[in-house]
């Protein structure tokens, strides 16, 4: 029997196609095992080897498992700060535009317009001085 024929018979037995190309690595196929033989020296691995492995695959899962929580947690946590920052933005805006409108600004577009020109002017005064 070759390698080919062993992981078809482990296949039809259950096994995974990985799991079969492992517990076969320690056969020497250049003695053309047959059936009985494969079977008898795969049957170590599907006991503690293959149990070990399906905890360390379980144990991965976990682990996994874990940082999407962790990544679903942060998502939560930034949106809700995004939400905050937002609401403060508008409380911040709220407050500087009754200033503005207690200050005698009726439109304050054009008050912030008006204001940006002047720092613009200002700017390309300074910006002529040094030059």
């Amino acid at each position: 029997m070759n390698k080919s024929e062993a992981i078809n018979l482990l296949t039809k037995q259950g096994w995974t196609k990985a799991d079969a190309k492992r517990a076969l690595e320690e056969i020497d196929f250049s003695e053309n095992p047959n059936q009985e033989t494969i079977l008898q020296k795969t049957a170590s691995f599907s006991g503690y080897e293959l149990n070990k492995r399906q905890r360390s695959q379980a144990a991965q899962k976990g682990l996994v498992t874990k940082k999407n929580n962790e990544i679903e947690r942060i998502k939560k946590e930034n949106a809700a700060k995004i939400n905050q920052f937002e609401r403060d933005v508008q409380e911040e805006r709220g407050f500087w535009q009754g200033l503005l409108e207690f200050l005698g600004y009726k439109d304050q577009k054009s008050a912030f317009q008006n204001s940006m020109n002047e720092y613009v002017i200002n700017e390309d005064d300074n910006k002529n001085d040094i030059a």
